[in-house]
This record gives structure tokens, sequence and C-alpha cells, in this order.
């Protein structure tokens, strides 16, 4: 989890693109959420910086972003209970 104090990624100049569509057990909820996971690593922001840099492997909750349906449907590639078995390990 990335902590990027309130500041958030914005879309500007076209979407943000995702590549896979995963369940991600998250502790604190004590329950497996659905992520999309970022094709990019840096994105506009708001607040006073004009980018973030996420890493090349980073996830977004996908209760947390709007979805436009253009282009191809994504399929999670696991199951919540997948999720929850492999973070119990």
């Amino acid at each position: 989890m990335q902590d990027h104090k309130g500041t958030k990624i914005v879309k500007q100049g076209g979407h943000i693109k995702v590549d896979k569509l995963v369940y991600i057990w998250v502790p604190s909820e004590n329950k497996a959420e659905l992520f999309y996971h970022l094709v990019g690593t840096k994105f506009y922001a708001t607040g006073n910086i004009d980018r973030i840099d996420v890493g090349s492997d980073a996830y977004v909750k996908a209760s947390d972003v709007k979805f436009i349906p253009q282009g191809l449907t994504l399929s999670p590639s696991n199951t919540a209970a997948e999720a929850e078995a492999a973070a119990k390990k």
C-alpha cells in the first residue's frame, strides 16, 4: 500500500490503462477486494505535485475508480477465496 499524503491520481488527456483485474486480500478490511493493475508508472496528480510515481507493479482498488465501458471488459484472474487462501499461507 502506498501513502501519497492525500494526493490522488487524476485522469488528464486520456484514460488510465489497466491490463489485469485481480482479487487481493486486504488485511485491514479482512476481505478480498477487486483491484486493477496499472499499466503506467507515473500519473498526473491532485494537490501541489505534478505527478505521482507509483512504480512498475501498482494496483488501484476497483471501487475507488470510475469505470468507463470502452474497450475490453476484464474478468478477475482469481477468486476472492483464492486471494484469501494465498494471503493466509
